[in-house]
């Protein structure tokens, strides 16, 4: 019985950690989150799938500016029976941008894959996985020489007790808003006080579980220095649940045609309420609306020392979503 426990704790200690920085951004999936995120038994295949759209303005320049977002990521195992299988992940992010205004591209795009496994103990109790892979991120995908990045990371994780675990991490992402050119390391101390209450401090992020009851849910997730996302869910019956929630998100892309060291960045934040459907077991449904605000494009090389392009006004948005799980 102590073995088993163990091993639910070690496994949920990886996930909260990374879990959260999923459901920020889709980057994750061909990241760290590829290798360490936990499966649900006997699962080995996820995928996360959405549209969102809204029309807006150009902030004091009169551009009509109507945005289309469709996004796929998610991730595969070839044994749903071996931790340290090999896992294949993937990201397709489109936008397409309807303007007239000549400082906006027609479309931003990020694609990429990436493979992972576990290697096993490397010593003292400390389990170690990798991750390789790249992608391109540009407003003309695969013709932008300059658009192509790799990614790849090593986590390495120890149980300190049955309730807690120590995670080191070292991730690099050439699509990265921040730092893009260089690995950064990672450390996270995660308590998994019980199935409804876990959490993690440390850098870059920190997150809290919390479920008080059979039907409140409580998920936050901060990411220094990007934001985070927060979200309230309240179970209704077997298939339906409400939520509410904030999700901050910033996304780098090589335009054609501009010097290697320089991108073009989107930064938005969304406050979001929906409905959740799950018809059947590994099917679940979103529909949902909000306002989306704080939108701005912007260009350099990061995040750290950006220059505004435009901003665009807020905007109300509508969502639809599905999530497989099998």
């Amino acid at each position: 019985m102590k073995i088993v426990l163990s091993r639910r704790v070690y496994a949920l200690s990886c996930g909260v950690v990374l879990l959260g920085l999923l459901a920020v951004n889709g980057q994750a999936q061909v990241g760290s989150a590829l290798i360490a995120a936990p499966w649900q038994p006997e699962k080995s295949f996820s995928a996360t799938n959405y549209f969102i759209g809204f029309e807006s303005e150009s902030d004091g320049a009169g551009f009509d500016t109507d945005l289309a977002r469709g996004v796929s990521f998610g991730r595969f195992r070839l044994d749903n029976q071996d931790p340290r299988a090999v896992t294949f992940g993937w990201l397709y992010d489109h936008t397409a941008i309807d303007s007239s205004d000549p400082l906006l591209p027609e479309r931003l795009v990020s694609v990429a894959f990436a493979a992972g496994m576990g290697l096993g103990e490397i010593g003292d109790g400390w389990e170690l996985s990798f991750s390789a892979g790249g992608g391109t991120a540009s407003d003309k995908p695969f013709a932008d020489e300059e658009g192509w990045y790799g990614v790849g990371s090593l986590v390495a994780t120890k149980r300190l007790d049955q309730r807690s675990a120590l995670t080191l991490i070292l991730d690099y992402d050439g699509s990265r808003a921040i730092f893009p050119d260089i690995p950064l390391p990672g450390i996270q101390y995660t308590v998994f006080e019980s199935p409804s209450l876990r959490y993690s401090f440390g850098l870059p992020f920190s997150t809290l579980y919390y479920q008080p009851d059979d039907r409140w849910t409580f998920d936050v997730t901060y990411i220094i220095p990007i934001g985070g996302n927060a979200e309230a869910s309240f179970k209704i019956d077997d298939q339906w649940s409400a939520y509410g929630s904030y999700t901050g998100t910033t996304r780098g892309y090589h335009l054609d045609g501009e010097p290697d060291n320089e991108r073009f960045f989107f930064q938005q934040s969304r406050l979001e309420t929906g409905l959740r459907f799950t018809p059947a077991p590994g099917w679940r449904w979103t529909f949902a609306g909000g306002w989306a605000f704080d939108q701005e494009f912007t260009r350099g090389f990061d995040t750290r020392d950006d220059d505004d392009v435009r901003e665009l006004d807020d905007a109300a948005f509508l969502r639809v979503g599905l999530r497989l799980d099998f």
